[in-house]
């Protein structure tokens, strides 16, 4: 659900915290005690534009014999969009594990070993997270590698086109 004008105010008498939001259907919130989670509101890329990601790396894995993850994740890593973390080498495969579970573009590789006990590792972001111009950089490198198979593809500006149905964080079209 989509909340908007959040409010945050205290009750100083209380010292209890209130918070009020305008939503558009009241009858979809359920009686009682809830478990809420809070988070900044993020409009979903086309699916349009992932969905077209995906077919095109169908038909790589098809013409290379290649796994759709693998060539998926290659390209994610070819990207680059990633952070380096230094982490105590005992805790890194417990890191690596739950980094991984976000996803298929979430993944971990080793960096450097530390001689004071920890590891630097890279940890990369999936394409879940990525924004209208990261999303059509991923997709324009899967294009890359579908021509130099003759793969066919959309024009640029049918790609274009599609990546422009995705919206910004601030609602308007980037």
């Amino acid at each position: 659900m989509r909340a908007r004008n959040c409010k945050i105010s205290r009750d100083f008498t209380t010292g209890k915290w209130s918070v009020s939001f305008d939503i558009d259907r009241p009858e979809d919130i359920p009686q009682g005690e809830l478990d809420l989670t809070i988070k900044p509101y993020k409009p979903k890329r086309s699916l349009s534009a992932n969905a077209y990601m995906w077919v095109l790396v169908g038909k790589l894995a098809d013409a290379t014999g290649i796994s759709s993850t693998e060539i998926y994740r290659n390209t994610v890593k070819q990207l680059g969009i990633s952070q380096l973390i230094v982490i105590n080498a005992a805790a890194a495969p417990a890191f690596k594990r739950v980094w991984e579970h976000y996803g298929l573009g979430w993944f971990v590789d080793d960096v450097d070993e530390d001689t004071g006990g920890s590891v630097i590792l890279r940890a990369y972001y999936g394409s879940s997270t990525y924004n209208r111009k990261q999303m059509a950089a991923l997709i324009d490198l899967v294009v890359q590698d579908c021509k130099q198979l003759g793969i066919e593809t959309l024009t640029e500006r049918e790609l274009s086109l599609l990546c422009d149905r995705w919206e910004g964080d601030d609602g308007k079209k980037i």
